[in-house]
């Protein structure tokens, strides 16, 4: 397994036993930081482009006859092909089956998880292995935990690729949910000056590069009526 390092990241390793005491495989845990990111290369080739505050769990060295890990958080998957060895994204509440292809994972705590496709195809399973659909490239399925639900929608295949390239996009979203992202990647806290109404939506992109106080003057502008302060 080959990593390179964008921003500091923990890692554990422990060991996982599947089946038999004769197959053991050794998994190592990555978790990244708020206001980190890490790009890790897995033993079959896939890259994986971990977020701010994700843990991935991955052996160091596939075996058997599927590739399988375990994430919490956010992660863009450019998967290796290999139509005899699925590889699996598993969550707590469902998995997504490949066999080559790259899409977007979001699976954070306490809040609806998003899998987005850019290339090839996945298959939306529960963890018990059922299908539930398949995504096409272009589409978004949003699984609401509450709820037990999903809904899929079309969203830009541009957007889905921008977390390989450092770029947070928010669609359709809350003055609350874009400064969740702001503190999350930034490791900031953003106070609001005024009553953000809850009913307005915003689509708003910031460079994970930028410096806090320009994204958050950014998000001033296309805000009316509201003032936006990094808290020291």
């Amino acid at each position: 397994v080959s990593m390179k390092m964008a921003l500091s990241a923990d890692e554990d390793v422990l060991t996982y036993t599947k089946g038999s005491v004769d197959t053991v495989i050794e998994y190592h845990t990555m978790k990244i930081p708020r206001g980190g990111e890490y790009v890790l290369v897995l033993s079959d080739g896939t890259t994986v482009y971990l977020n701010a505050e994700s843990e991935l769990m991955y052996p160091v060295k596939f075996r058997g006859n599927d590739r399988r890990v375990f994430l919490k958080g956010e992660a863009y998957f450019d998967v290796a092909p290999d139509p005899d060895c699925p590889f699996y994204v598993v969550t707590d509440d469902y998995r997504v089956r490949v066999l080559g292809t790259v899409f977007n994972i979001r699976n954070y705590e306490k809040s609806d998880v998003e899998v987005m496709l850019a290339k090839g195809s996945v298959a939306m399973q529960t963890t018990s292995g059922q299908n539930l659909f398949c995504l096409k490239p272009g589409q978004k399925a949003t699984f609401s935990p509450a709820q037990q639900a999903f809904d899929i929608t079309d969203t830009p295949i541009s957007n889905i690729l921008l977390l390989k390239y450092g770029v947070v996009s928010l669609t359709n979203a809350s003055v609350g949910e874009i400064l969740d992202a702001i503190q999350q990647e930034m490791d900031v806290r953003v106070v609001c000056e005024g009553t953000a109404d809850p009913r307005k939506r915003h689509n708003f992109n910031f460079q994970k590069g930028s410096s806090p106080e320009s994204v958050v003057e950014l998000l001033g502008f296309i805000c009316t009526g509201l003032t936006f302060n990094i808290q020291k």
